[in-house]
C-alpha cells in the first residue's frame, strides 16, 4: 500500500516531539513493505518569514519546504537508526516541490488561507492599512492569502520514482511553490497552496492506497468550539458535503481537509481520516478520528 500522510504546520509549530511517535508508525509501516509519502503544512512558519522578509510568497514557501523538511527528515532518521537497530533503515528524501495553479483562479480575488501568528485588532487594523488581508478566528486575527485549488504536482514523477525505490519522501511542503504555466514557463504566482489539497493531489499522481490527515484536533467537529460541541467519528461523503456546504467547517482549516478526503474517497474509493498528530497509531488504526468513507 501506498500512504500519504499530511502533516499539519499548525500542528508541526514548536512541537517536533510529536515526529518521534509519528517516525514509529512509519517505520513499521515502511518495514511491511508499504510506501509512504510526508506533505506537510508551513502557514505559521512562512507568515512569521513573510513578516520580516520582503520576498514573494512562492519563495518563502520554497523556504521553508526545506526547513521544515529538513527538521521532519532528520528528526526521522535519528528514530529509524534505533529502530533498525544495526539493519538497514530506511532512507528519507525531501523533493522541493512545484505545484501548478491556474493565475485565473477566483482565489487571488478573494484571499481564505490563514498564514502566520496571530495579531490583536489593534496590530491587525495597522497592517490592513498597507493592503495586507486579514480574518478574525477564534484566537485573534491572522493575515490570510490567496489560496488557489492545486491543478497538477509538477514533481509526481520524480516523487513517484523515489517511492518505488523504498525511499520515504517529503514532498509538495507547505502545499507546493505555487506556479502557472506559461507556455514553456512556470513562473511563481503569489500564493500559499493548502497542503491538504495538495496531498490529495498527490495521493492521485502517485496512485497512493490512503490519505492520511493530522492535525491539532482528533478530527472533524460539528458545532466546533461551541456549546453542543460534538465530534465526527465517522461520515459518509453524501453527509460530509452537507455538513461542508452549511457552513459547519472552518474556511481555511478544517474545510479543506475535510474536502480533500471527500475528493480522495470520490477519486479511489477508499477511506480517508483526520485525526490527531500526538496519535498517529490511533489514526492510522483508524480509531478516536473521523474517518470518511463512500
Amino acid at each position: 500500500m501506498r500512504f500519504v500522510i499530511a502533516l499539519g504546520g499548525n500542528a508541526l509549530e514548536g512541537n517536533y516531539a510529536s515526529l518521534k511517535k509519528i517516525s514509529s508508525v512509519i517505520y513499521s509501516l515502511w518495514k511491511k513493505g508499504n510506501s509512504i509519502l510526508i506533505t506537510h503544512g508551513n502557514g505559521p512558519q512562512v507568515g512569521e518569514l513573510a513578516e520580516v522578509e520582503s520576498k514573494s510568497l512562492a519563495i518563502l514557501t520554497a523556504q521553508t519546504q526545506a526547513e521544515i523538511g529538513v527538521k521532519i527528515k532528520n528528526t526521522l532518521e535519528e528514530n529509524f537508526v534505533l529502530k533498525a537497530r544495526g539493519n538497514n533503515p530506511p532512507k528519507v528524501a525531501i523533493v522541493i516541490s512545484e505545484v501548478l495553479v491556474d493565475r485565473n483562479d477566483t482565489a487571488f480575488r478573494n484571499p481564505t488561507k490563514p498564514v502566520g501568528r496571530f495579531y490583536r485588532k489593534e496590530e491587525a487594523i495597522k497592517h490592513a492599512r498597507k493592503g495586507i488581508s486579514f480574518r478574525k478566528f477564534e484566537n485573534g486575527y491572522r493575515r490570510i492569502v490567496a489560496s488557489p485549488i492545486p491543478k497538477d504536482i509538477i514533481d509526481a514523477d520524480i516523487i513517484k520514482s523515489l517511492a518505488e525505490q523504498r525511499y520515504i519522501v517529503i514532498a509538495v511542503g507547505g502545499g507546493g511553490i505555487a506556479v502557472s504555466r506559461r507556455g514553456k514557463l512556470l513562473p511563481f504566482e503569489e500564493a500559499v497552496i493548502d497542503k491538504d489539497y495538495a496531498s490529495f493531489l498527490l495521493a492521485k499522481a502517485t496512485r497512493a492506497d490512503s490519505l492520511v490527515i493530522l492535525t491539532t484536533t482528533n478530527g472533524a467537529y460539528t458545532n466546533f468550539k461551541k456549546k453542543g460541541q460534538r465530534m465526527i467519528r465517522e461520515i459518509s461523503v453524501k453527509e460530509a458535503k452537507v455538513l461542508m456546504k452549511s457552513g459547519e467547517f472552518g474556511i481555511g482549516t478544517m474545510q479543506p481537509k475535510v474536502d480533500a478526503c471527500i475528493r480522495f474517497v470520490e477519486w479511489s474509493g477508499k477511506k480517508a481520516i483526520i485525526g490527531n498528530l500526538d496519535d498517529p497509531i490511533s489514526a492510522i488504526n483508524g480509531k478516536g478520528c473521523t474517518v470518511i468513507s463512500a
